[in-house]
């Protein structure tokens, strides 16, 4: 990615243009300029893909884990201003039930995580990057896995600011559009 007019607008380039690539994103990509500050959501799509070209894209971009198994419901192939740009797979979980937590009003509630059980060389970080569990969990319940799905790899080919979560929020309609399931 390169940026041009005085930070007005970045070019991306697709890497497969000096060689560095060759995943379904950069093999075909064609390089696109945007202005600095448009709306993203705006210019984001989802479409269905294969589980090959998932693959593909969780291969060269997916650094911790390149193979993807089959246990998947579905794979969307994101796009901005019709060029691929990452990928989304979802699944069911992995483990058969699941605990949801819920708040006074009833929210969701992260799992409660005693931070000074943890090794004390991560105790720092945890309470940095782990969710705030302040509010008191007045209910839960216990799902079956089958009535949960979770959106199991998100992975980006191209460095957007404010992509990946515009095309996750694009691809959950997308999902639950399509599910005739009572997920």
């Amino acid at each position: 990615m390169s940026t041009h007019s005085a930070s007005k607008s970045f070019q991306h380039r697709p890497p497969a243009d000096t060689g560095e690539c060759s995943c379904p994103i950069h093999v075909d990509g064609d390089p696109f300029t945007a202005p600095l500050g448009i709306r993203f959501a705006d210019h984001v799509a989802v479409q269905p893909i294969d589980r090959e070209t998932a693959a593909a894209v969780y291969e060269a971009h997916h650094s911790y884990m390149g193979s993807l198994p089959s246990v998947n419901l579905a794979h969307h192939g994101l796009y901005f201003q019709d060029s691929l740009v990452g990928a989304i797979t979802y699944r069911y979980p992995l483990i058969s039930k699941k605990r949801i937590r819920y708040g006074v009003d009833g929210q969701l509630c992260p799992e409660p995580v005693e931070i000074e059980s943890l090794p004390a060389e991560i105790r720092a970080t945890a309470r940095q990057v782990l969710p705030s569990t302040d509010t008191p969990v007045v209910d839960s319940e216990v799902i079956s896995g089958d009535s949960l799905v979770e959106a199991a790899r998100i992975c980006m080919g191209v460095r957007m600011p404010n992509l990946a979560s515009a095309a996750l929020a694009r691809s959950q309609e997308r999902f639950l559009q399509a599910d005739d399931r009572d997920t």
